[in-house]
C-alpha cells in the first residue's frame, strides 16, 4: 500500500493505493483526488467570497440549480434533522455545511478519481483517510469547543472569521493569536505538517465572513 497525503480544505487527506504497478499510477490517482478536492473547496469554502457557501449567505440563489449545491443543502437539512440538531449547517444564523462537506469530498473524490481506476484493474484497492478531529471540531457547535479539545487534549488552531481565533495547547486554550498574516501562516503551516504524537494537532476554518 502507497500513500500520499494532499492538504486541502486546510486538512490533509491521505490517499492510500495498492497497486503492483510503478509509483506513475499512484501519482494519477492522488492527483486525480487533489483535483476534485481542490475543485470542492473552491465551490464550498466558507472563506472565499465567491463560493457558492458565501454567495449563498449574500443573498445569491442562482446556485440552486447547481447540482452539487443542491445535494450537500439536502444531506445537511436531513443531518440537521436526524442528528436531533447536534448537527445544525445554521448553527451561526448563516449557512454553513463546511463538517459535512468534507465527509462528502472524500465520497465524491473516491467515486471520481479513484474508483474508475479500480474498475479498469489498475489499481487493486484504495481509500481516502481524512482528519476525523478537524472535522469533528468544523461541525461542532461553538459552544462544545472548549470540551471537545480539552477532553481529548487536542493542540488546534481554528479560524472563526476575520481576525478571530481560537488557539489551544494539549486541551487548553491559549492567548488569543492577532490578527498578522505572517504569525497566522506560521502557525496553520505548523498545523497543517503536526509531528507523529499522541495528540493531533489540527489547523481548521469554520466560518466565511458574515454579509
Amino acid at each position: 500500500m502507497q500513500a500520499r497525503t494532499l492538504n486541502v480544505m486546510n486538512l490533509p487527506f491521505t490517499v492510500l493505493v495498492d497497486t503492483p504497478r510503478d509509483g506513475t499510477v499512484v501519482e494519477l490517482a492522488s492527483d486525480g483526488v487533489e483535483n476534485v478536492l481542490n475543485d470542492i473547496d473552491q465551490r464550498f469554502s466558507p472563506f472565499r467570497p465567491d463560493s457558492l457557501v458565501c454567495r449563498y449567505r449574500a443573498g445569491d440563489r442562482s446556485m440552486l440549480d447547481d447540482d452539487d449545491f443542491t445535494e450537500v443543502y439536502s444531506r445537511s437539512i436531513l443531518a440537521r434533522t436526524e442528528t436531533d440538531g447536534l448537527f445544525d449547517p445554521f448553527f451561526r444564523g448563516g449557512y454553513d455545511p463546511t463538517g459535512l462537506v468534507k465527509g462528502w469530498a472524500v465520497e465524491r473524490a473516491f467515486g471520481i478519481a479513484l474508483a474508475p481506476l479500480i474498475t479498469q484493474g489498475s489499481i487493486a484497492a484504495a481509500a481516502i483517510d481524512a482528519d476525523v478531529w478537524a472535522t469533528a471540531l468544523l461541525a461542532a457547535p461553538l459552544r462544545d469547543v472548549d470540551r471537545l479539545v480539552g477532553e481529548h487534549e487536542l493542540t488546534a488552531f481554528l479560524v472563526l472569521g476575520p481576525e478571530r481565533f481560537l488557539v489551544y495547547s494539549n486541551g487548553r486554550r491559549t492567548k488569543p493569536v492577532e490578527h498578522d498574516g505572517e504569525v497566522v501562516a506560521q502557525r496553520s503551516a505548523a498545523a497543517r505538517n503536526p509531528p507523529m504524537t499522541r495528540n493531533p494537532t489540527i489547523s481548521a476554518g469554520r466560518f466565511c465572513d458574515e454579509r
